[in-house]
């Protein structure tokens, strides 16, 4: 929470301006409030929420503890400095006037002068590094910064004054000067280009304009198209250094090519290879040591998935003269090719359901990371019939081929299953808990399926101890944790699980702030919350809150802020929300072209090309009225001929022949929310090939939900149609 400036309790009694004791302001305490008074900059305000932050309200006795919450309460709107309380006597009652100070959210400096740039660009520079105000001992490095801002455009002659403006105010008086002028270029390096090539690729002459910022651009082009002509190595950089003035640079070109570099494979061939991808040098445009290191273990992989379990691959740069070469030696080895696939030992599965989870076929590549992979599903099939203690053993055995260095090994898998014996679920106990009995939390687990009988499943247990803590944090208990003590009996066959809880303590909700809406009525948003005052902080609450405001599409950001105030055990939620525009424009434009049949001089029919410029144009209007109604507005317009044009070269057809306007109105949880209304209107003309269309029409409809997954809608249509 924000800490605020300085916070002042007065409670006077103002009778004939008389000085306020300690004991006369005790004697206000107690007392009945007759009237709450609100004063923002001492202008009075009826704002209904702020007025409903005050917890000190009118026939109730004056507690100082709620004046102290409803200072709390308005500094966590963020928009007061101060917060002044005063009270005084009247029939017999007490007076309260609430006078707030605003912030003054005004930046603490200005721009002036020929910045050659938005001002707000030049602000947001000195607030990302100084904040909201520069201190009198950061005016030089705040001059520096707006220097080096404007050296980074090529103005090296910007003059920038500080001027004090009293009230701790400052403004900067800013000449951004001349831009430098390019007094001589000097090219270190070569291209094949050459220098004149050079300089108009980079768009340079001396005497013409220095624009650093254009110049790195193009330079990074030209780096990446001198890269696509294989030299990974190229580096294009650049350096100024100006004259004293500031009025002219000396153009340093910084031009490093390397040498051309190509890429291939020796030693044995990669079957079907794609160099490109497995080497991607070209897509990188780089020969980093890194990517190549990678790109070899990418090879490797690649043969190991055919078969070549015992694939090496390592590269090497041959520097030749005016070429570098990249080179990647392959040892695939041999191909290891699976003949027969055997299980053993196993008895609770079926072998076909053991073949499905290992997935490897007899006359396929042999693949260790297949293996592996089929291995741990069998292992994990296992687990969730409760045997825990399964071991599943892959062993290989090889043919003797009767050659030194076969091309291909014939191997013959056997697939060792220990089952062990079961676990299954003995009795599920609770410890710690008071919040809910025990019939409650075994109903939360036992719809996960922890049950007494069923099968021991160590994520399964995982899964019910998150549920349990999901169960307490959706009901206010933040701080709970639960912990889950399995007891295996002596055979391991048997486990009972204890569920240790330590609830902790539970949270309310105090009050439901409403910030940052200004068009929006708090209403609206209000109708979206779902967490309430007086019920427990929930997380699920929260989220489904976050959810449905963002689902309302009217606000750029959301974010809802906790805090409490004294009493520990209850929090106010602030809801912060920042309203995205009202008004939605769009438009565009295109060409169609399509054929059409139109009569010739002789009378006869013949299709004709014919080009139609189109154009659309939509606004849109939604929070009507601080509410979640929305209107929009669609128009879409064509210059085409008219369909009784009788001739194809016919002008006097030619206009806004074809045309539709739709009107949308939608209001959710309209007439006292008994359901989503839905108002739509349009016109349009369209031309068909052997007619012209004319149509308009109303739809109205009324949408209700009845249920997750049932809606009832009533509605009405009326339409009419000429040809």
């Amino acid at each position: 929470m924000r800490q605020a400036g300085p916070c002042r309790l007065l409670l006077a009694a103002v009778l004939a301006a008389a000085p306020v004791s300690a004991a006369e302001v005790v004697e206000l305490v107690g007392r009945p409030v007759v009237e709450v008074q609100l004063f923002v900059d001492g202008v009075p305000q009826r704002d209904e929420t702020r007025l409903g932050l005050i917890e000190t309200r009118e026939a109730q006795p004056l507690s100082l503890r709620e004046v102290r919450e409803s200072i709390t309460h308005l500094y966590a709107l963020g928009d007061f400095f101060d917060v002044v309380v005063s009270g005084w006597m009247r029939d017999n009652g007490v007076v309260l006037r609430y006078d707030l100070v605003a912030l003054d959210r005004r930046i603490g400096f200005e721009m002036q002068g020929d910045l050659g740039r938005p001002a707000s660009e030049l602000i947001d520079v000195v607030t990302r590094r100084f904040g909201r105000v520069v201190r009198t001992e950061e005016l030089d490095d705040a001059v520096v910064l707006l220097e080096a801002e404007y050296r980074a455009l090529g103005r090296f002659a910007a003059r920038i004054e500080p001027a004090p403006l009293g009230a701790g105010r400052l403004r900067f008086d800013i000449d951004q000067g001349p831009p430098a002028q390019i007094a001589s270029i000097e090219l270190r390096g070569a291209l094949e280009d050459g220098r004149s090539g050079v300089l108009e690729r980079l768009g340079l002459v001396e005497g013409g304009v220095y624009d650093p910022v254009g110049l790195d651009e193009r330079l990074a082009d030209f780096e990446s198209e001198v890269r696509g002509r294989r030299y990974y190595e190229a580096r294009l950089r650049h350096d100024a250094i100006p004259t004293p003035d500031g009025l002219s640079v000396d153009v340093v070109l910084d031009i490093e090519t390397g040498s051309p570099v190509t890429v291939r494979f020796a030693g044995d061939p990669v079957p079907d290879a794609n160099l490109d991808e497995l080497v991607p040098v070209a897509d990188e445009g780089s020969i980093d040591e890194d990517l190549l290191e990678d790109s070899s273990l990418r090879v490797e992989d690649y043969l190991r998935g055919l078969g070549y379990r015992d694939a090496r691959v390592v590269h090497r740069r041959l520097d030749e003269l005016g070429l570098l070469t990249v080179v990647f030696d392959v040892d695939r080895g041999a191909e290891y090719r699976l003949v027969s696939v055997e299980f053993e030992g196993h008895a609770v599965l079926a072998e076909l359901e053991l073949r499905d989870l290992l997935a490897m076929r007899v006359g396929e590549p042999l693949v260790m990371e297949a293996l592996q992979t089929g291995g741990a599903a069998i292992a994990d099939r296992y687990a969730a019939l409760g045997y825990r203690g399964v071991v599943v053993q892959p062993r290989l055995k090889e043919a003797d081929t009767g050659a030194d260095t076969p091309a291909v090994v014939p191997v013959s898998l056997v697939v060792e299953v220990f089952e062990g014996a079961p676990t299954a679920l003995g009795t599920l106990r609770f410890e710690g808990n008071r919040a809910f009995d025990e019939s409650a939390l075994a109903e939360v687990i036992g719809f996960i399926g922890l049950v007494p009988g069923a099968a021991y499943f160590a994520p399964m247990v995982a899964t019910g101890r998150a549920a349990l803590q999901a169960l307490y944090l959706n009901e206010g208990y933040e701080s709970a944790s639960v912990e889950v003590q399995p007891g295996f009996d002596e055979r391991g066959t048997v486990v009972d699980l204890a569920f240790v809880i330590v609830e902790g303590p539970q949270i309310l909700v105090d009050h439901v702030l409403i910030v940052g809406n200004q068009q929006i009525d708090s209403s609206t948003i209000r109708q979206e919350l779902a967490v309430r005052p007086g019920q427990p902080l929930g997380q699920d609450d929260l989220d489904q809150t976050r959810r449905r405001l963002a689902a309302l599409g009217l606000f750029r950001g959301v974010d809802l802020r906790q805090f409490s105030h004294g009493d520990q055990l209850r929090r106010d939620v602030v809801v912060v929300v920042e309203e995205a525009p009202a008004t939605r424009v769009g438009y565009g434009g295109g060409l169609e072209v399509n054929e059409r049949l139109r009569a010739t001089d002789t009378g006869v029919a013949a299709e004709r090309l014919e080009f139609a410029p189109r154009g659309f144009f939509e606004i849109g209007r939604r929070n009507l009225w601080g509410k979640n109604r929305s209107i929009d507005l669609f128009t879409r317009v064509s210059v085409r001929r008219d369909g009784e044009s009788a001739t194809e070269m016919t002008e006097s057809g030619l206009g806004f022949n074809e045309y539709r306007m739709l009107l949308n109105y939608r209001e959710p949880r309209a007439f006292r929310q008994v359901g989503d209304l839905l108002v739509s209107g349009f016109i349009e003309q369209a031309i068909r090939p052997s007619f012209d269309l004319f149509s308009r029409g109303v739809n109205v409809e009324l949408v209700r939900a009845l249920g997750l997954t049932t809606s009832a809608t009533v509605g009405y249509t009326y339409g009419r149609n000429r040809v």
